[in-house]
């Protein structure tokens, strides 16, 4: 009933931001209420998951990995990293201790630095450098740093961005207060920004610990009028395209203007990330929940913010709090590990305290052992007691599959109305066998055994 809810509320104006005002006085108040339920509902399911877990009178805490790749992180302060197998858990031994963050007194240009990573980060907040230890490579452009927040004019409706911003230099934040940090697992600076006549962001950037991600965690006081937030990050890598993340796969789009159809993208969408690769290797800009980005001319920009009045009056004025990552690597997106950092950026670690008995790691019933196919979805089938495995080939090349199943047997592949086909698989050694076509989604119905 709760997801049904969410659906209506995806409908084409709502989503947007192009309904009229009292559409959103709705909707905020009902989202409200669906995202208690799901809390509850998730926090149900990891009491029940963490009373099968842990050494008998052993406090611990049982930690939850919801995506579909294995993840190695440090947990918290105390905790060695800690490897999580795909859609499985770990129990650890000790209470999950509170993150105590020190401040420096270090003044700008402040550096941050792991064992993948150096980055620099400049009095004005910007990225002035940055290197990746693995590839010998400054994926930012020679002269021209990273992280630039600007403001545009933005007079158009709901519907549309005016392509005349394009043509305009923009007005530059102004930063106004910067520290350095550092806790258990991480380095970090906190940054305030003066945006336009009457907004404020207040955006921490951190580089973890085991990690090739640089990370931009923000919360703005948003009060402007008919103007729109960007942040850029030029590039060093050439390319005559971006790979942009869709549902279920990815597509290119152009980096250059040269027709009148490029013309017209100058602003494109992606789900949860936009990647620039040449042969050296490349960097992702990814959002968790941003979704409009310009490529043109190898630089990866991306929208942040917009106050538009029409048809909403003030609709985006308030408090908003996103996070941005720009993440360098080797290979392509696929090799790259792209991917699976999308999933790592919307999917954080939830974890409860447990005192239960039982084996310290919970392995998923479900797991893809080879091929480039990804286990996107588990779920009850609408009309019977069978669970729905829905896969999708994520690399963009034929592939053959293999699904590990562990209590579970294959009854069908099925379509997406759940109903049984009769297309072939093969079943061998507690495994499925099925071939996909490039980017091809395949459903699975299958029962407890």
């Amino acid at each position: 009933t709760a997801w049904e809810d969410v659906l209506l509320y995806q409908f084409h104006d709502c989503l947007p931001g192009s309904a009229i005002p009292p559409v959103y006085a709705q909707t905020q108040a009902r989202y409200a209420e669906l995202h208690e339920q799901a809390q509850e509902k998730i926090q149900a399911a990891l009491a029940a998951l963490s009373g099968r877990m842990g050494k008998a009178e052993t406090h611990g805490t049982v930690v939850l990995n919801p995506s579909p790749f294995a993840r190695t992180e440090r947990i918290g302060s105390g905790f060695a990293p800690v490897t999580l197998p795909p859609c499985g858990a770990v129990w650890i031994e000790g209470k999950m201790p509170e993150s105590h963050r020190t401040d420096s007194e270090q003044q700008p240009p402040y550096t941050l630095e792991n064992e993948y990573l150096c980055v620099t980060v400049g009095a004005d907040g910007t990225i002035t450098n940055l290197y990746d230890k693995r590839t010998g490579r400054r994926p930012l452009a020679d002269g021209k740093p990273g992280n630039v927040l600007t403001l545009y004019p933005d007079e158009l409706t709901h519907w549309d961005i005016n392509k005349a911003y394009l043509s305009e230099p923009g007005q530059q934040t102004v930063c106004t207060a910067s520290k350095r940090f550092s806790t258990e697992t991480a380095e970090g600076v906190a940054l305030t920004f003066a945006v336009g006549e009457r907004s404020t962001l207040w955006q921490t950037i951190t580089l973890e610990q085991g990690s090739a991600r640089l990370m931009f965690a923000c919360r703005a006081d948003w009060q402007e009028e008919y103007q729109m937030l960007r942040v850029a990050f030029p590039t060093s890598i050439v390319t005559d395209h971006a790979t942009c993340e869709i549902q279920f796969g990815h597509l290119d789009r152009p980096t250059h203007h040269n027709t009148s159809w490029d013309e017209a993208k100058f602003e494109v969408c992606a789900q949860r990330w936009v990647d620039m690769t040449d042969a050296a290797g490349g960097a992702a800009l990814l959002a968790d929940c941003k979704y409009g980005y310009k490529v043109w001319d190898n630089v990866l920009d991306l929208c942040l913010l917009r106050s538009q009045n029409c048809p909403a009056e003030h609709g985006d004025v308030g408090t908003h709090t996103f996070t941005y990552a720009l993440l360098p690597h080797g290979g392509d997106a696929y090799d790259g590990g792209v991917i699976a950092e999308g999933y790592r950026l919307t999917y954080p670690l939830p974890a409860v305290q447990s005192a239960g008995t039982g084996g310290e790691t919970a392995l998923c019933p479900f797991r893809v052992t080879a091929g480039t196919a990804i286990l996107e979805t588990v779920k009850k089938a609408e009309d019977s007691d069978c669970l729905v495995l829905r896969l999708y080939e994520a690399k963009g090349g034929a592939t053959t599959a293999r699904i590990a199943l562990t209590g579970y047997a294959p009854i069908a592949v099925c379509n997406l109305l759940e109903e049984p086909t009769d297309e072939a698989f093969s079943w061998e050694s507690g495994e499925i066998i099925l071939p996909f076509h490039p980017f091809e989604i395949k459903s699975i119905l299958v029962q407890r055994i």
